[in-house]
């Protein structure tokens, strides 16, 4: 099977980024915090809407304020309901096309980005009305086409001090990022779980989740040490003819927040947890500002984070960011940092393509009739054996048709090499050792001995109108045949060897030598082994010292060497006799 990029109309061939920007509500353990850092000119929300799609924050410079827009602005009032339908259903549709999705939450810790991805049983979150809501969309689908059938899967794992972990296995640790042939990533050890319902996935998410990293700082009590990333797979084959097979990727991804450990108090592990964490955010904005710059280098490799999101950015997903951000006045500085990458990442152009497959072998493999599920195959003494042939080789001629065209191609091509190995064995032709036969030896195994040997007999012929161009130096003595008398024992003479013919190599020496001093930059690059420079050098030494008196003299020749001399012999003379 092969897999076949298929885009389909404007929308498939580019897809931008697509950001939301999510304010939760002010925190009761800062309220008098934030009361007390509002002295001065700090309002004590750093954070306004301005409408369905704008929003203002405060400028530190001079008190006013710097206005974003995203496509879309989700105030402290909004609903888990509301997000996924504004932010996620757009782009969930495209799954079940075969085509590659992307969600992920980003923002400072403490912003809510768990939530927004989680979320509790009475307000479910992103990934669990996403997976929901996928079966209910395949159950849609079947009814409109039941020759399709829907396979699903999943994964989950986490980047914890750049190390790849699967939480569906806690035994697989620190596993190996990968890249297939047309660019995709893949994790190959990660372990993938078949669902067939929602329930089936939920039983085992909620044990999954338990493995993840968490551990309480000064900020949130429960913070992700983390970045997590469930991996649902969508393959939808057709069980018709041209049975199709389509495959979509929906990526979900809850990144740990930035930290500032001066506020966080964070120590020994969680120091270096919380160091892990804001080097992968900082590549991941490394690599949001190198395609917003259009450098011819992303650096994806960075960091696992980053290499695991090359497809979400610059890659073949439709992506949706959620910047979590916060009202307090502490968390001011995250939160502008929060939109400037969300403002950044809005500019990002991907370009997704349907990744489909076509089951060939399923599709020369003849039905076999309802009415007859349990009978015999027919005996070929029951039929005429043609009558057998062209019942079992019946096939459309649309699938034969390619195959046809291409061996006659093909059949065209070896007819072409046989005629160029002729042509190129008459002027250069090694001596096959000559083979004896016992004069008993019956005239059907000399007939066989001739057979083996087809081209000796050619060559012979040739050659008596021909010059040899090179010679045995050592001719081989003829064997007799072994008392078994089998054309196989026939071995040929391992010190078999070659030499150039004195007359012809001269000839070739004195043409190299007129190239050599007559012939321009030009010529001389057209020479084995000459490139530009050493053209150049040969041409500026001519004008120097007049013309060479030998091919050997090249080694005179600034740049050049003994060496190097006798090697751009070897070359040209070898070359001159292959290819005239």
């Amino acid at each position: 099977m092969q897999p076949v990029r298929k885009a389909q109309g404007k929308s498939a061939r580019s897809s931008k980024v697509r950001v939301i920007a999510r304010l939760r509500p002010e925190s009761p353990e800062y309220s008098a915090k934030s009361n007390r850092h509002s002295a001065g000119d700090m309002p004590p929300r750093c954070v306004r809407a301005v409408d369905s799609k704008s929003l203002e924050v405060w400028n530190w410079r001079n008190g006013s304020s710097i206005q974003y827009q995203f496509d879309g602005f989700f105030n402290d009032q909004s609903t888990q309901e509301e997000i996924y339908r504004f932010s996620i259903s757009p782009v969930m549709q495209y799954v079940l096309l075969g085509e590659n999705t992307s969600v992920f939450a980003y923002g400072p810790t403490g912003a809510g980005k768990t939530h927004t991805m989680l979320g509790t049983a009475d307000e479910p979150g992103v990934i669990p009305r996403s997976v929901c809501n996928i079966f209910k969309a395949i159950q849609t689908e079947k009814a409109k086409s039941p020759s399709w059938n829907f396979e699903i899967t999943f994964s989950y794992l986490e980047i914890y001090q750049e190390k790849v972990n699967d939480l569906l296995n806690t035994k697989k640790q620190d596993l190996p990022i990968r890249q297939d042939r047309e660019g995709s990533i893949f994790i190959p050890e990660l372990s993938e779980i078949s669902i067939k319902s929602f329930e089936d996935f939920d039983a085992v998410f909620k044990d999954a989740s338990q493995n993840r990293t968490t551990a309480a700082t000064k900020l949130n009590p429960h913070s992700s040490r983390s970045h997590s990333i469930l991996l649902i797979k969508v393959v939808r084959g057709q069980q018709v003819a041209p049975f199709r097979k389509l495959t979509g990727k929906m990526y979900l991804v809850d990144l740990a927040g930035s930290e500032d450990n001066r506020r966080t108090g964070n120590e020994g592990i969680r120091l270096k947890e919380s160091g892990a964490i804001n080097g992968s955010l900082f590549a991941l904005g490394q690599v949001v500002d190198a395609l917003n710059t259009g450098q011819p280098r992303v650096p994806y490799r960075n960091s696992k984070l980053t290499r695991l999101l090359q497809d979400s950015l610059g890659g073949s997903a439709h992506t949706c960011v959620i910047a979590n951000i916060a009202p307090e006045p502490d968390l001011y500085y995250d939160t502008l940092n929060t939109l400037k990458f969300a403002s950044k990442s809005r500019t990002i152009i991907n370009q997704p393509f349907i990744k489909e497959t076509f089951d060939m072998r399923t599709a020369f493999k003849r039905p076999r009739s309802q009415d007859e599920p349990d009978e015999k195959p027919l005996k070929s003494a029951k039929l005429p054996k043609s009558e057998v042939l062209d019942k079992e080789l019946v096939l459309p001629s649309g699938l034969l048709s390619p195959l046809r065209a291409k061996q006659d191609s093909l059949e065209e091509r070896m007819a072409a090499l046989e005629r160029r190995l002729v042509i190129k064995n008459e002027g250069f032709v090694p001596q096959i050792p000559k083979y004896s036969i016992k004069p008993g030896a019956s005239q059907s195994k000399r007939k066989l001995l001739s057979q083996r040997f087809p081209l000796q007999a050619l060559i012979n012929s040739q050659n008596k109108f021909k010059q040899e161009l090179i010679s045995p130096t050592k001719k081989s003595q003829p064997g007799p045949v072994s008392s078994r008398d089998t054309v196989e024992s026939v071995r040929m003479d391992e010190n078999f060897q070659v030499k150039i013919n004195p007359t012809l190599q001269a000839a070739y020496d004195a043409e190299l030598l007129t190239v050599l001093n007559t012939g321009d930059v030009k010529e001389l690059k057209k020479l084995q082994a000459i490139g530009e420079k050493r053209a150049q050098l040969i041409v500026q030494w001519r004008q120097l010292h007049g013309p060479l008196a030998k091919v050997q003299d090249l080694a005179n020749v600034e740049g050049f060497t003994q060496k190097m001399a006798t090697t751009f012999l070897k070359k040209n003379l070898l070359n001159k006799m292959v290819f005239t």
